[in-house]
């Protein structure tokens, strides 16, 4: 969010339409640093290993952060509610994966 609030605040004749711009490449641009995160890591289906789930938690994580940003920018309050409910299981349970430490230390020590 950041980086899109920087280039809106930069730019002096920013306005919708370079609002709607960003809208249209931002999340583009973003996810497919998350692609190739995870494709140079060759890092495919379900973890099993530590370092697989570490991997596999980092590209969510960027994932994620790319749609709140692209949320918090680009969509109405019933769009981001309506994505926010299409992705609240995903990101449970990514939580449950990712930051519960117990979970992990059982599993995979």
């Amino acid at each position: 969010m950041i980086f899109l609030q920087t280039i809106l605040i930069y730019f002096p004749g920013a306005d919708i339409s370079n609002t709607q711009m960003l809208c249209k490449n931002s999340l583009d641009l973003c996810l497919k640093n998350v692609s190739i995160l995870l494709e140079r890591t060759g890092q495919v289906g379900i973890p099993k290993s530590k370092t697989d789930v570490d991997i596999v938690c980092k590209g969510f994580k960027m994932g994620m952060k790319c749609f709140d940003d692209f949320s918090n920018l680009c969509l109405s309050l019933d769009e981001k509610n309506m994505v926010n409910d299409n992705v609240i299981g995903a990101k449970y349970t990514f939580k449950f994966l990712c930051d519960d430490e117990k979970f992990q230390r059982g599993e995979y020590n």
